[in-house]
Order: structure tokens, then C-alpha cells, then sequence
């Protein structure tokens, strides 16, 4: 099961979204199962609570470089965890198509 917040990059009419995960279904020979909270309901998203945590703890904080951001993210804490922050630099391949 994976849970998805019907955004425009893992929405259910996305074919690059869903021919990755019909590639990994046939890969792993496994069931997935797509559940989409319901629009404009972020209070049953985890993820969607702890950014509204960030946005509260930044209050205006200008971060100007990605270190900034590093940092700020190393120190904050959610319900008494502190947050584990890894830079990750992925350059996605643009203009994917897949024939209908």
C-alpha cells in the first residue's frame, strides 16, 4: 500500500508516475495498492503536519544557501525526534513521454 497525498506529481492520471510503479510491481512480482487522502485534508498527512512544523519554526528565517537549510533542518524536532536531514542531489531526466 502506498499512501499519496493526489498531488500533480503522484496524481492517479500520471502515466510516467504509474509505468514506474507497473515496472516495480512486475520487478518485485508484487501487489501495490494506491490509497490518495482525500483533497485539502492535510491533517491526516504525517508529512503534511511536520511542513506545517517547519513553516512555523522558520517564522521568516531567510535561507539563503542550501547549508542554511541543512542546518536548520538538523535541529528541528517533532513530537521530541529530531529530524534526520541528508542533501540528496538526483537530476531528474526531463520530457519523459510514454505511448498511450
Amino acid at each position: 500500500m502506498i499512501i499519496l497525498d493526489n498531488g500533480s506529481d503522484n496524481s492517479s492520471v500520471r502515466t510516467i508516475f504509474l509505468s514506474g510503479l507497473i515496472n516495480i510491481k512486475k520487478k518485485y512480482n508484487i501487489k501495490i495498492e494506491l490509497v490518495y487522502y482525500p483533497p485539502y485534508h492535510s491533517k491526516y498527512n504525517p508529512i503534511e503536519r511536520l511542513w506545517a512544523r517547519v513553516e512555523i519554526n522558520w517564522n521568516g528565517f531567510l535561507l539563503e544557501t542550501v547549508e542554511s537549510y541543512l542546518n536548520f533542518m538538523r535541529n528541528l524536532t517533532w513530537k521530541g525526534v529530531k529530524s534526520v536531514t541528508k542533501l540528496k542531489e538526483v537530476k531528474y531526466q526531463e520530457g519523459l513521454t510514454i505511448d498511450k
